[in-house]
């Protein structure tokens, strides 16, 4: 299998990482006022539920938005590409160097 290009891998690094911070630092800081007022000390059971919530309200819309970050449609050099692809786009298309694709989500 081709090998990605470096800056594929970095945007994927940085999309997760800050897919992540939304969720590791929201929640600590609504528990932490929640924990101070009365709400949780009459409450205690609620922690564990309200926290779970908090972290995947977060991902709910942290996701969407990193995944938006870089474009979803990518070009890489036709010489980069597997054998069998390369062979397959030069039998089709013999002056292309660059092709483009859609790199999902």
């Amino acid at each position: 299998m081709g090998e990605l290009p470096l800056d594929i891998n970095i945007q994927v690094v940085i999309s997760r990482i800050c897919m992540a911070i939304p969720a590791m630092a929201i929640p600590p800081v609504i528990m932490d006022t929640l924990e101070k007022k009365d709400f949780l000390k009459r409450r205690p059971w609620l922690g564990g539920p309200l926290q779970v919530g908090l972290v995947g309200f977060c991902l709910v819309f942290a996701t969407p938005l990193c995944c938006a970050l870089f474009p979803q449609r990518s070009s890489i050099q036709v010489s980069r590409l597997e054998p069998e692809l390369r062979a397959r786009i030069h039998q089709q298309t013999p002056g292309d160097e660059v092709v483009y694709y859609n790199k999902g989500l």
